[in-house]
């Protein structure tokens, strides 16, 4: 997971982004791909099912949230 922060962080200092719009989700979904591809980590369908869940409240919040 610190290699999948070490590359989200240093994408967002590169890019064009305003402030306060980093999210800080996606690294966690990019150790856990890096995991299952890597190292041949199983994921099973509570660990599929709760990210499912990261990113639908991550969508609806960023939906509502203020501008």
């Amino acid at each position: 997971m610190l290699i999948a922060f070490l590359f989200w962080y240093r994408g967002l200092a590169q890019g064009r982004h305003s402030g306060g719009r980093a999210v800080t989700a996606p690294p966690a979904f990019f150790g856990l791909l890096i995991s299952a591809l890597v190292l041949h980590e199983s994921i099973g369908w509570p660990i599929f099912i709760v990210n499912i869940g990261v990113i639908l409240c991550v969508a609806i919040a960023r939906r509502f949230a203020s501008k």
